[in-house]
């Protein structure tokens, strides 16, 4: 199985676009151990959730990442859907995480794999 990142990215509607709003917001999500059968479906659970919401929930800072140990509530705001033309979805398979040093001189890979230290 497979880690993807998933970007969605709104854009923005031109014509409603309020002064110094960015043109597109993206909204970013990374499963872990995904079957690429499976990947099409949680696609569709995504939009669907924008549909139901009726817009996106976006980071205020777009090219930060969110630090997920803080519990913070001004990091957020909300795009209503009105004011998205469209969206369109980005995948990309990412590597396993780093691999951790285990004390006999042998790296652990992120599937559990045991490989020497080189």
């Amino acid at each position: 199985m497979k880690n993807f990142f998933l970007r969605f990215t709104g854009h923005v509607n031109e014509r409603i676009r309020p002064e110094g709003f960015p043109k597109e917001v993206y909204v970013d999500y990374v499963l872990q151990d995904c079957p690429d059968e499976q990947l099409k479906s949680l696609i569709q659970v995504y939009l669907d959730q924008f549909v139901k919401q009726n817009g996106m929930v976006v980071n205020r800072k777009q090219a930060e990442m969110e630090d997920q140990s803080k519990l913070v509530f001004n990091q957020k705001m909300y795009v209503p859907m009105y004011m998205i033309a469209f969206i369109t979805v980005g995948a990309s398979i990412i590597a396993d995480l780093l691999p951790q040093e285990v004390t006999d001189g042998k790296v652990q890979l992120g599937d559990g794999k045991e490989m020497p230290l080189q």
